[in-house]
């Protein structure tokens, strides 16, 4: 009750603000759920005097989808009074008929739009993808669009623009100058063709980069310092077009400082299409750089792997190799193969590598991305290395690899076997222990003996720093075959000085019956 006295007898212009919050959004498209469109209501119910105040506060109402029904539409424009406007159009605004029903309201009230979100497609996809509407956008629509882009309609205030909808003519501009205060623009259907202004303030960039060439994105990165996250998009990864182009730009040009970057994320493009474009600017080590390369027919997986981010993998600090696995009934996703690595003083990469053969090729490709790897090393500063795939290398490429990695202390694993794991690890009579540093040993949903890793781990504890942790998880490779067999967790909690943590079988994949040894 005392808390509830405490809201009502909070100032107006704070209750207010309190209220405006609550029904603030970050994605105008999600104003038509259920949850969202009551959210005004709500507050009304409230008592008498919520109600008063969220009537004479216009910005509560200035959060307005034109898929609304005409009645909730026509309420909200006039409650909005002259506040700035949060605008979401999709398709059901026309087959309502708001949109034509608003147009010249719409078009009168533009000087007030802050945000403008228009969707016309019927679900989005993972990675940025558009699915087509089976029906085209309207041309009404996509008229009013390139009147606002192209300076016809002016709109002042707007510093977010949203276009999610797939046309295969891109709705083209000259400049973006006619939206002198836009932070954020997203779309797939927009060709940017001439120098933006070098005074643009972008904040947030998400482009389908196939209708735009690289000289236009070094113009639009050089025009836009305050760039904070950009995304250049590119739906086919068999329909790339070679980055010739790159030579039309000088060499002399100055590089791009994007002082303020967080996140960068490219693909599909070429490895080549990488190097040229991250060699002409500069970014933080926070950046998250993001890659979805598209390999050359034939190639192996690391020859495809940018020149320019060989020397950020070689002195990483952590180091994860993932495989996509196959699940029978499951979608496979398009980059199957994915590096992620990253240490203090360099971005945070994720590069991801399509596949050109067949999925039965995949152990292959796994074993030979293994192997080109440790030859690009040593990875003298590597601490945390993580391997996830189907099967490993043979034990004398693991060696190699680790050969290289003198400094891990963390080491997981998840495959079906870790024999050859086992194997790599082993300590010599004569040379010391592969990562002698090695503190924690990580192995998830693989099968192995557990005799033979208790007498590698008891060996290595004699001549390196002994482990320490020892994590498993439990999963249908650990149970027992035989009748008396002893458990994995009775042959290996005998160690002494480390600690063994069992974990519960978490993976569905690990223990389904459709999965698959063959790939």
């Amino acid at each position: 009750m005392e808390g509830q006295n405490l809201a009502i007898s909070l100032p107006a212009e704070l209750l207010g603000e309190i209220m405006r919050h609550y029904v603030d959004i970050d994605e105008l498209q999600e104003l038509q759920e259920p949850d969202n469109m009551t959210k005004w209501a709500n507050i009304q119910h409230i008592c008498t005097r919520w109600r008063k105040v969220a009537l004479s506060t216009p910005s509560l109402w200035a959060y307005i989808h034109f898929g609304w029904p005409a009645h909730v539409v026509a309420r909200f424009l006039a409650r909005s009074r002259k506040a700035h406007l949060h605008i979401g159009i999709n398709k059901d605004a026309f087959t309502s008929g708001n949109f034509p029903r608003f147009h010249d309201e719409l078009n009168s009230l533009l000087n007030r739009v802050e945000r403008l979100s228009i969707k016309w497609c019927p679900y989005h996809q993972p990675h940025g993808y558009l699915v087509p509407d089976p029906n085209p956008i309207s041309s009404v629509l996509l008229n009013w669009i390139s009147d606002i882009l192209n300076g016809k309609h002016k709109v002042p205030h707007l510093w977010q623009l949203h276009l999610k909808f797939y046309e295969r003519e891109p709705v083209r501009t000259e400049t973006l100058s006619n939206l002198p205060h836009l932070l954020e623009i997203c779309s797939r259907s927009i060709s940017l063709t001439t120098l933006l202004p070098v005074s643009y303030q972008l904040r947030r960039v998400d482009i389908d980069y196939c209708h735009t060439s690289p000289i236009h994105l070094i113009n639009l990165l050089a025009s836009a310092p305050m760039l904070e996250d950009v995304h250049f998009f590119h739906e086919n990864e068999y329909d790339i077009i070679h980055e010739g182009s790159f030579e039309d730009l000088s060499s002399n040009q100055s590089t791009i400082s994007l002082s303020h970057l967080k996140t960068f994320t490219i693909g599909w493009c070429r490895s080549s299409f990488v190097d040229e474009l991250l060699s002409r600017i500069t970014y933080p080590p926070s950046a998250e750089i993001s890659l979805s390369i598209c390999r050359e027919p034939s190639a192996r997986i690391m020859t495809d792997f940018p020149l320019s981010l060989r020397s950020a993998l070689r002195f990483s600090t952590s180091l994860s190799i993932d495989v996509e696995r196959y699940r029978i009934g499951e979608a496979l996703s398009a980059a199957p193969f994915a590096l992620h690595f990253s240490s203090p003083r360099s971005a945070d990469y994720h590069v991801d590598f399509n596949e050109r053969g067949a999925r039965s090729e995949r152990i292959a490709e796994s074993s030979e991305m293994i192997d080109d790897i440790s030859s690009m090393g040593p990875f003298e500063n590597l601490q945390y290395f993580s391997i996830a795939m189907a099967l490993l290398p043979d034990s004398h490429t693991m060696t190699r690899l680790f050969d290289g990695c003198s400094e891990i202390e963390n080491l997981a694993v998840t495959v079906r076997d870790i024999d050859n794991l086992i194997t790599a690890l082993s300590p010599s009579e004569s040379t010391t222990p592969p990562c002698p540093k090695l503190r924690t040993l990580s192995l998830f949903n693989s099968k192995f003996n557990p005799f033979a890793l208790r007498d590698v781990i008891q060996e290595r504890n004699k001549q390196t720093v002994p482990l320490k942790e020892l994590r498993l998880r439990k999963n249908r490779r650990l149970r027992p075959n035989e009748a008396g067999f002893p458990s994995v967790v009775s042959v290996l909690s005998r160690l002494e000085g480390m600690v063994v943590t069992i974990e519960e079988d978490i993976d569905e994949y690990s223990s389904s019956p459709s999965e698959t040894d063959s790939e």
